[in-house]
């Protein structure tokens, strides 16, 4: 029989009490544990949250998100700036937005926001912020001469 405080599990059955538990929350790579409401079952398997339980574990993705975001306009404006010091010819950003992703504004557009790059130019542009020697043998590779 069921009291106010206990609910069944729509799927498994269960007997559920209202109560809080810790969730994590992970988005590429970031991750933030909260403390969520819900109805749960006593071993800790899965529970049904309702309305408003889950609003702390969307406000931590977003957080992730908007702290996601801004590591990669980082990274990215990082990386531009450091390569065009460094190439032996220097290098505009529109050009080096070309070369490492084939956009001519790509990376104006991570820097101020208005797009995020994808998880390989991530990866790329994080070795080139390590390895910045690596530009010309990128270089090399994109000129359709030397393919």
């Amino acid at each position: 029989m069921r009291t106010p405080n206990t609910r069944i599990h729509p799927e498994t059955g269960k007997t559920l009490h209202r109560g809080k538990r810790e969730l994590t929350v992970s988005y590429r790579g970031l991750t933030r544990t909260v403390v969520v409401a819900g109805w749960f079952p006593e071993d800790g398997s899965d529970g049904v949250m309702w309305r408003g339980d889950g609003d702390a574990a969307d406000a931590a993705l977003a957080e992730l998100k908007a702290e996601h975001a801004a590591r990669a306009r980082a990274l990215a404006d990082r990386v531009a700036r450091k390569l065009a010091k460094t190439s032996a010819r220097k290098m505009t950003r529109k050009t080096l937005s070309l070369l490492l992703t084939g956009a001519p504004n790509s990376l104006a557009k991570y820097g101020r926001g208005d797009a995020a790059p994808s998880h390989p130019t991530l990866v790329l542009m994080s070795l080139l912020d390590k390895h910045p020697e690596l530009l010309a043998e990128i270089q090399a590779l994109a000129d359709p001469v030397a393919a």
